[in-house]
């Protein structure tokens, strides 16, 4: 199931009257008035986007809610937080968090602080990735009492958060889309 993000619903309702601005614009005021921006809708609206704010079903735990997001930058991560807090008020959440160490890590781990139950860390398989155990430590100094984990494989990272999450709880693994891809393909087989 796809869920949209608020950043997603900006989008989507802002570019195809760009687009279909731009056509008209181009082609002239032909007998399509309407028609670009009613097939543009459709079309989005049938469209899908793995690995944003995308919700996943996996036999590793088939009574678990997981959300995979590629939020791999501050306006990324507050765009998710917004929809969490949206779709899923007053649930635990459990982070499996990857991101690349050029990032805004501290305004990336601040802006999900609020909804933490805990969070597990994995190493993104770019050579620009933040150490597992770095990450992790960065989010011990800012929330001492989260339960923090640092896996050294993404493998391990998700085997770990759903052995420790309860059914009700909603595991959210957000990050660094190099890592969340090939999570979402661990977690389909």
């Amino acid at each position: 199931t796809m869920w949209e993000s608020r950043e997603s619903e900006d989008n989507a309702q802002t570019n195809p009257v760009i687009l279909d601005a731009t056509l008209h614009t181009i082609i002239g005021e032909l007998a399509i008035r309407g028609t670009v921006t009613e097939l543009l809708m459709q079309g989005l609206a049938q469209a899908t986007w793995p690995c944003r704010f995308e919700v996943i079903e996996t036999a590793m735990a088939p009574n678990s809610t997981i959300i995979l997001d590629g939020a791999h930058n501050q306006q990324g991560v507050e765009a998710l937080v917004n929809s969490l807090q949206s779709e899923f008020p007053e649930c635990p959440m459990h982070f499996v968090m990857g991101i690349l160490r050029d990032k805004a890590v501290d305004q990336m781990i601040e802006a999900t602080l609020p909804l933490a139950k805990s969070y597990t860390t994995v190493p993104v398989p770019n050579p620009r990735s933040m150490d597992a155990g770095a990450l992790a430590g960065r989010i011990k100094d800012m929330a001492p009492r989260v339960p923090v984990t640092a896996a050294t494989s993404i493998e391990e990272g998700i085997q770990h958060v759903l052995l420790t999450a309860d059914s009700s709880d909603i595991i959210c693994i957000m990050g660094s889309l190099y890592y969340v891809g090939y999570a979402r393909a661990l977690l389909q087989k």
